[in-house]
């Protein structure tokens, strides 16, 4: 007799779809026959997964609960914008006004003799000799030795000699006085980069032209400087060429420097040494005891410094020029008045 195995009730079963009479004989067949309970247990199995998977899809994803109200940060009033707009272009109308001023006050001032000169002692006819004990020997002696002579026309201020290591005083006027000869014509150079700082400072008068004689010293060594300039603005023919303090030796040794000059120096037997050089506009002799290996170095400050003269005479300031200028001019308390310039 053939078994009717009821597959098609199967997941009807399963489901609890069939009504309490057609259950039990389903259920009655599952028990009497194995291969139809293997067969129910994996449908079974089956739907399990597939509600599970359903069940997990249809869960939403956890997500974080709302802030609560005490983590609220408390709200402040915003800025207009117009208000922003407004402090804006106040700080640029502000910024605008100090630059101007800076400007203003940064207009070149046309230099004039002061009413007082400081106290003047005459300088002497010196000639720089060959035969020395010491640039600062040199030095000495034309401090010491007066004739009487003052300094002539070219120049508003007279011949001066000042010590400035007698007071910070001192200092400050030997620095106005040099500004002040710088301010006429004279290169007057800075050699503070070599270790020598201005002593003292004098000029001297020839038959067509003017002789500044400038003493320096410092922890390496000493100097003196002679600058000789034409009244005429040209050395051609000119006393500069003739005085014998000015004119090089023969056999001094010649040695390049910047702008296509010679400079030619003379080493002495004490190993001090002297060295000239000559420009379109003056005549330089420098006699020092710095290490001679240095003379070279010292002469190229010196040339520098004329070029840099020149430039600036014939050349308008630059509006960067203009503005540190004026600011400094407005605000005078960051000017150190100690440090020559």
């Amino acid at each position: 007799m053939a078994v009717f195995h009821p597959r098609t009730r199967f997941d009807s079963f399963l489901e609890g779809a069939l009504d309490q009479t057609t259950h039990r004989r389903v259920a009655e067949h599952l028990d009497r026959c194995p291969m139809c309970q293997d067969e129910v247990d994996q449908r079974h199995r089956i739907l399990r997964a597939a509600e599970q998977g359903a069940e997990a899809r249809s869960i939403p994803p956890q997500l974080l609960p709302p802030p609560s109200s005490s983590t609220v940060l408390g709200e402040r009033p915003g800025v207009p914008g117009w208000k922003v707009v407004l402090s804006l272009g106040a700080a640029g109308v502000a910024a605008g006004a100090v630059v101007l001023a800076a400007w203003v006050a940064g207009e070149p001032q046309q230099s004039a003799a002061p009413t007082e000169p400081p106290a003047i002692q005459p300088v002497p006819e010196v000639q720089v000799e060959t035969s020395r004990s010491s640039a600062a020997d040199a030095a000495q002696e034309e401090e010491t030795r007066t004739d009487g002579a003052s300094a002539g026309p070219f120049s508003a201020i007279a011949a001066t000699s000042m010590d400035t290591a007698a007071s910070p005083t001192a200092r400050s006027e030997t620095a106005a006085l040099l500004d002040q000869l710088r301010r006429q014509g004279w290169n007057v150079p800075s050699l503070t980069v070599a270790g020598l700082m201005p002593e003292s400072v004098g000029l001297r008068e020839h038959e067509d032209a003017t002789e500044l004689v400038l003493s320096l010293d410092g922890s390496v060594g000493s100097a003196v400087l002679h600058e000789c300039r034409s009244e005429d603005q040209s050395l051609d023919d000119s006393a500069c060429l003739s005085d014998p303090a000015l004119i090089p030796p023969e056999g001094a040794e010649e040695s390049a420097l910047p702008m296509g000059l010679t400079s030619r120096t003379q080493t002495h037997e004490d190993g001090s040494w002297t060295a000239w050089v000559q420009t379109a506009q003056a005549a330089y002799a420098l006699s020092s005891d710095l290490p001679v290996e240095r003379a070279d170095r010292v002469m190229t400050l010196v040339v520098l410094s004329e070029r840099a003269r020149v430039q600036s005479a014939q050349l308008p300031d630059s509006a960067t020029e203009r503005l540190v200028r004026g600011f400094e001019r407005l605000m005078p308390w960051t000017d150190d008045a100690d440090v020559p310039r």
